[in-house]
Protein backbone atom coordinates (compact mmCIF):
# COMPACT_ATOMS: atom_id res chain seq x y z
CA UNK A 1 0.00 0.00 0.00
CA UNK A 2 0.85 3.71 -0.06
CA UNK A 3 2.18 3.57 3.51
CA UNK A 4 4.55 0.86 3.18
CA UNK A 5 7.63 1.11 4.87
CA UNK A 6 10.07 1.64 1.26
CA UNK A 7 7.42 4.06 0.22
CA UNK A 8 7.94 6.28 3.09
CA UNK A 9 11.06 6.20 2.88
CA UNK A 10 11.64 7.05 -0.68
CA UNK A 11 9.29 9.89 -0.21
CA UNK A 12 10.77 10.90 3.09
CA UNK A 13 7.38 10.52 4.86
CA UNK A 14 6.96 10.38 8.65
CA UNK A 15 7.00 6.35 9.96
CA UNK A 16 3.50 6.86 10.78
CA UNK A 17 1.45 9.55 9.90
CA UNK A 18 -0.76 11.38 11.51
CA UNK A 19 -4.74 11.45 9.99
CA UNK A 20 -4.06 15.39 8.96
CA UNK A 21 -0.79 14.37 6.92
CA UNK A 22 -2.53 11.19 5.10
CA UNK A 23 -5.28 13.49 4.03
CA UNK A 24 -3.01 16.26 3.37
CA UNK A 25 -0.59 13.76 0.99
CA UNK A 26 -4.33 13.21 -0.68
CA UNK A 27 -4.97 16.58 -1.46
CA UNK A 28 -6.97 17.41 1.29
CA UNK A 29 -6.92 20.40 3.35
CA UNK A 30 -8.64 21.77 5.97
CA UNK A 31 -11.36 23.61 5.27
CA UNK A 32 -11.53 28.11 5.09
CA UNK A 33 -14.44 29.21 7.11
CA UNK A 34 -17.53 29.46 4.86
CA UNK A 35 -17.68 33.16 4.38
CA UNK A 36 -14.40 33.34 3.04
CA UNK A 37 -15.47 30.15 0.23
CA UNK A 38 -18.49 32.18 -0.55
CA UNK A 39 -20.37 28.80 0.02
CA UNK A 40 -23.58 27.55 1.92
CA UNK A 41 -23.76 25.45 4.72
CA UNK A 42 -25.06 22.68 2.88
CA UNK A 43 -22.25 22.96 0.66
CA UNK A 44 -20.01 23.17 3.04
CA UNK A 45 -21.19 19.87 4.42
CA UNK A 46 -19.22 17.99 1.44
CA UNK A 47 -16.08 19.18 2.43
CA UNK A 48 -13.70 16.93 4.39
CA UNK A 49 -12.91 18.01 7.83
CA UNK A 50 -9.61 16.36 9.00
CA UNK A 51 -9.99 17.40 12.66
CA UNK A 52 -13.28 15.38 13.45
CA UNK A 53 -13.36 11.25 13.63
CA UNK A 54 -15.84 9.04 14.24
CA UNK A 55 -14.16 6.36 16.48
CA UNK A 56 -15.79 2.99 16.80
CA UNK A 57 -15.70 0.88 19.86
CA UNK A 58 -16.98 -2.02 20.62
CA UNK A 59 -18.39 -3.24 23.84
CA UNK A 60 -19.52 -6.78 25.71
CA UNK A 61 -23.32 -5.73 26.93
CA UNK A 62 -25.04 -2.98 27.49
CA UNK A 63 -23.96 -2.02 31.29
CA UNK A 64 -20.74 -1.37 29.49
CA UNK A 65 -21.27 0.62 26.97
CA UNK A 66 -23.24 3.41 28.98
CA UNK A 67 -20.26 3.55 31.58
CA UNK A 68 -17.92 3.95 29.14
CA UNK A 69 -20.00 6.16 26.84
CA UNK A 70 -20.93 8.01 29.89
CA UNK A 71 -17.15 8.29 30.94
CA UNK A 72 -16.09 9.77 27.52
CA UNK A 73 -18.71 12.83 27.23
CA UNK A 74 -18.53 13.61 30.75
CA UNK A 75 -14.47 13.85 30.35
CA UNK A 76 -14.97 15.56 27.30
CA UNK A 77 -13.47 13.49 25.38
CA UNK A 78 -16.05 12.98 22.83
CA UNK A 79 -18.93 15.12 22.17
CA UNK A 80 -21.48 11.92 21.56
CA UNK A 81 -21.63 8.46 21.93
CA UNK A 82 -23.74 6.11 19.84
CA UNK A 83 -25.25 2.97 21.75
CA UNK A 84 -25.87 0.62 18.65
CA UNK A 85 -27.00 -2.69 19.58
CA UNK A 86 -27.05 -6.44 17.67
CA UNK A 87 -23.46 -6.26 16.48
CA UNK A 88 -22.57 -10.08 15.61
CA UNK A 89 -18.35 -9.92 15.84
CA UNK A 90 -16.26 -12.90 14.17
CA UNK A 91 -12.84 -12.75 14.72
CA UNK A 92 -9.28 -14.92 15.79
CA UNK A 93 -8.33 -14.98 18.98
CA UNK A 94 -5.89 -17.63 21.22
CA UNK A 95 -5.55 -18.99 17.47
CA UNK A 96 -9.54 -20.06 17.40
CA UNK A 97 -11.96 -18.00 15.60
CA UNK A 98 -14.83 -16.37 18.08
CA UNK A 99 -17.95 -15.34 17.19
CA UNK A 100 -19.41 -12.28 19.91
CA UNK A 101 -22.91 -10.64 20.57
CA UNK A 102 -21.65 -7.28 21.31
CA UNK A 103 -22.48 -3.36 21.02
CA UNK A 104 -20.89 -0.68 19.04
CA UNK A 105 -20.02 2.46 20.19
CA UNK A 106 -19.91 5.14 17.20
CA UNK A 107 -18.22 8.10 19.41
CA UNK A 108 -17.30 11.64 17.70
CA UNK A 109 -14.30 13.46 18.65
CA UNK A 110 -11.76 15.13 17.44
CA UNK A 111 -8.33 14.36 15.96
CA UNK A 112 -6.23 16.58 18.61
CA UNK A 113 -8.22 14.21 21.62
CA UNK A 114 -7.79 10.98 20.02
CA UNK A 115 -5.11 9.85 22.23
CA UNK A 116 -6.57 10.50 25.33
CA UNK A 117 -10.01 9.42 23.92
CA UNK A 118 -7.83 6.09 22.87
CA UNK A 119 -5.97 6.09 26.00
CA UNK A 120 -9.31 6.28 28.44
CA UNK A 121 -11.02 3.26 26.50
CA UNK A 122 -7.69 1.22 27.55
CA UNK A 123 -7.72 1.91 31.37
CA UNK A 124 -12.12 1.58 31.33
CA UNK A 125 -12.81 -1.04 28.93
CA UNK A 126 -13.04 -4.73 30.44
CA UNK A 127 -11.43 -6.24 27.45
CA UNK A 128 -7.62 -7.30 26.78
CA UNK A 129 -7.56 -5.62 23.44
CA UNK A 130 -10.22 -2.73 22.99
CA UNK A 131 -11.08 -2.28 19.42
CA UNK A 132 -10.70 1.75 18.91
CA UNK A 133 -10.66 2.45 15.23
CA UNK A 134 -11.07 6.38 14.06
CA UNK A 135 -12.81 7.06 10.84
CA UNK A 136 -12.19 10.95 9.55
CA UNK A 137 -15.87 12.73 8.56
CA UNK A 138 -15.48 13.30 5.06
CA UNK A 139 -18.84 16.20 5.35
CA UNK A 140 -21.17 16.94 7.46
CA UNK A 141 -23.37 19.39 8.81
CA UNK A 142 -21.13 22.99 9.57
CA UNK A 143 -23.22 23.29 13.06
CA UNK A 144 -23.04 19.95 13.97
CA UNK A 145 -19.12 19.97 13.26
CA UNK A 146 -18.63 23.08 14.91
CA UNK A 147 -21.02 21.71 18.12
CA UNK A 148 -18.55 18.61 17.95
CA UNK A 149 -15.57 20.50 18.52
CA UNK A 150 -16.96 23.08 20.96
CA UNK A 151 -18.33 20.31 23.26
CA UNK A 152 -14.36 18.23 23.36
CA UNK A 153 -11.98 19.89 25.61
CA UNK A 154 -9.19 21.03 23.31
CA UNK A 155 -6.12 19.21 24.80
CA UNK A 156 -4.34 23.00 26.01
CA UNK A 157 -7.44 23.36 28.41
CA UNK A 158 -7.73 20.13 29.82
CA UNK A 159 -5.24 20.98 32.64
CA UNK A 160 -7.61 23.67 33.32
CA UNK A 161 -10.17 21.64 33.44
CA UNK A 162 -8.82 19.50 36.05
CA UNK A 163 -7.58 22.05 38.32
CA UNK A 164 -11.20 23.71 38.54
CA UNK A 165 -12.54 19.69 39.21
CA UNK A 166 -9.50 19.84 41.83
CA UNK A 167 -10.64 23.33 43.22
CA UNK A 168 -14.41 22.19 43.26
CA UNK A 169 -13.79 18.98 45.08
CA UNK A 170 -11.22 20.70 47.75
CA UNK A 171 -14.07 23.76 48.08
CA UNK A 172 -16.98 20.74 48.98
CA UNK A 173 -14.48 18.90 51.46
CA UNK A 174 -14.01 22.72 52.77
CA UNK A 175 -17.94 23.52 53.12
CA UNK A 176 -18.08 19.07 54.56
CA UNK A 177 -15.82 20.56 57.83
CA UNK A 178 -17.83 23.58 58.21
Amino acid sequence: GPWCRAHRAACGLPERPSLTSHLQLRGVQRAAPLQARNMTADQAATLPDPDCVAVYVTVPDKATGKSLAGALVERRLAACVNIVPGVESVYHWDGKIETDEELLLIAKTTQARLDAFTSAVNDLHPYDVPEVIALPLVGGSERYLTWLRGSVVPKAAEKTVAEAAQLEESETKGDDKA
